[in-house]
């Protein structure tokens, strides 16, 4: 894998609580090899729960507009 690779404690929980982005793409130009190592490579980080999803708040289904609020609200 190529690439530069950002040290540990990047804060990336402040981004994302800013609702701020990162959207970057290489992957059309790269080999089907490359992807499926990528892919293995993210798998592994999964499965080992290095990434995993930080939930606020959980909603039924019942409350779609109290959700979209509290989206909005930020």
């Amino acid at each position: 894998m190529g690439g530069p690779k950002l040290p540990d404690g990047v804060p990336f929980v402040k981004l994302l609580m800013k609702r701020s982005s990162i959207l970057t793409t290489t992957l059309r130009d790269r080999t089907d090899e490359y992807k499926a190592e990528l892919l293995r490579e993210t798998y592994s980080y999964c499965k080992a729960q290095k990434i995993l999803p930080l939930l606020d708040r959980t909603f039924k289904m019942t409350e779609v507009s109290a959700a979209h609020e509290y989206v909005e609200t930020n």
